[in-house]
């Protein structure tokens, strides 16, 4: 699996890798395998999250991922922390019914969607949702502990009120949190990514 790693470059399938990293999250337990990951971690953090199909990461492979790279000082992660997030519910939702995971990716517009529009002008999403209310304690308890690996402080104020909060699968400590985060922030920038900004 190293000389795998050591060649990824030119495989390049962040589907293959995020396969590895299901499969050694399941039964890591030495120090090879803890090096392994740490570089598996890298390899997908410089690549989009929306490469790699929901069905090639486990939940401890996700949460893997998304903890390894949390507060991490060096390099930079690729998906802004929105879309971290709106990958995580999308994957969830994939578990529990394939054929909804269309309607939540237009429920929940990827950052590259929103861009171009004012983010204070979105639309927010309508608590009341059907298809939301039928899922949403299941995406709540798939996500229980993979949200405790993200950073909503980097999620835009707009985007937390109209896009987040509705779905009711967040504390809304770890809202108000982001809120106070951002305010205390007022005036400089949020970063709205993991990892060192460049």
């Amino acid at each position: 699996m190293k000389s795998y790693m050591k060649h990824r470059h030119n495989v390049g399938s962040s589907n293959q890798i995020a396969k590895i990293l299901s499969e050694i999250s399941n039964s890591a337990s030495n120090d090879d395998d803890d090096q392994l990951i740490e570089e598996i971690c890298k390899f997908l953090m410089s690549k989009s999250l929306y490469k790699i199909d929901y069905h090639n990461l486990s939940s401890k492979a996700l949460e893997y991922l998304l903890s390894r790279t949390l507060n991490m000082k060096e390099g930079n992660f690729f998906t802004t922390e929105y879309d971290v997030l709106r990958y995580c519910i999308l994957w969830a939702v994939d578990q529990i019914e394939v054929n909804d995971v269309l309607y939540f990716s237009l429920l929940l517009p990827s950052n590259g969607d929103l861009e171009g529009q004012k983010v204070n002008e979105l639309d927010p999403i309508d608590p009341n949702n059907q298809l939301l209310q039928q899922h949403q304690h299941k995406i709540k308890t798939i996500l229980n502990s993979i949200l405790n690996f993200i950073d909503f402080r980097l999620i835009h104020a707009s985007i937390l009120a109209k896009l987040i909060e509705p779905l009711d699968i967040v504390k809304p400590s770890t809202i108000t949190d982001a809120y106070r985060y951002q305010a205390q922030c007022a005036d400089g920038l949020v970063q709205m990514k993991r990892g060192s900004q460049e």
